[in-house]
């Protein structure tokens, strides 16, 4: 099973953040790294990541994706840091997105007050950049998850998924921090719904999910377990089951 989980190139999701302007060179820069961040924090029920990130891969969501509302809007670094919470509240309010054909702003959604965590975020930006530039040296990827994981809205998932970006798929600081160093933040993805649903079938195949996370890590990379993501349909299953189990 760890085998199929394996062959999942991380080079993808550089190349898919790529053609939305985020790359390993620029991410450090605060101000890109909040515009990245700002849109990680929506990745979340009931929003799905096609409608996040949109255009070009995801043409459906044109002019109808989270990112496209934030960067048109001008939700940048210096305008949150300069902006009351009412003033933020009431911009947010202002954007829209349809899900399901119905429009829904970005202010609030679900338990998430996005004015209040995009604040947050701001304010925590530049330490975020520093300690991940260090992280080469300092592997010091616990500190970069307590730096993320307490603003609103991010947790232990999301925080997880940053750090999955960031670290694993940026490559930032990956190579040189031990797998076992980073398996406990991979293991925090265990919080997000779709692995969560993705888990449960493997259960159901008799997998054991803390073997297979031991298994991902003696292979180097536990942040592999997140090829759930890519399983959308029954035959996407059925073709990991056939060759896990063949």
């Amino acid at each position: 099973m760890a085998d199929e989980f394996a062959r999942r190139v991380q080079s993808e999701y550089v190349e898919y953040f790529e053609r939305r302007g985020f790359t390993h060179a620029n991410v450090l820069e605060p101000a890109t790294l909040f515009r990245f961040l700002s849109c990680v924090s929506y990745d979340m029920r009931p929003i799905s990541f096609r409608q996040i990130w949109g255009p070009p891969d995801h043409m459906e969501f044109a002019a109808n994706s989270v990112r496209e509302a934030l960067d048109h809007s001008g939700i940048t670094l210096e305008t949150v840091c300069s902006l009351a919470y009412d003033d933020l509240a009431e911009k947010l309010r202002s954007l829209t997105v349809k899900l399901q054909g119905r429009p829904m702003d970005l202010h609030v959604i679900g338990l998430v007050d996005h004015a209040k965590g995009l604040q947050q975020l701001a304010r925590r930006t530049h330490t975020i950049s520093v300690v991940l530039g260090d992280l080469p040296l300092t592997h010091d990827v616990g500190r970069l998850r307590e730096t993320i994981d307490d603003i609103h809205g991010f947790g232990e998932a999301l925080s997880a998924k940053c750090i999955l970006f960031l670290v694993r798929c940026f490559g930032i600081g990956h190579k040189e921090t031990p797998p076992r160093v980073l398996l406990p933040i991979a293991k925090g993805l265990q919080a997000e719904y779709w692995i969560q649903e993705g888990l449960t079938v493997l259960r159901g195949w008799g997998i054991e999910i803390d073997r297979l996370f031991d298994e991902l890590t003696e292979q180097g990379d536990p942040f592999a377990i997140e090829y759930l993501y890519l399983l959308e349909n029954q035959q996407d299953w059925k073709h990991l089951q056939d060759q896990a189990f063949s």
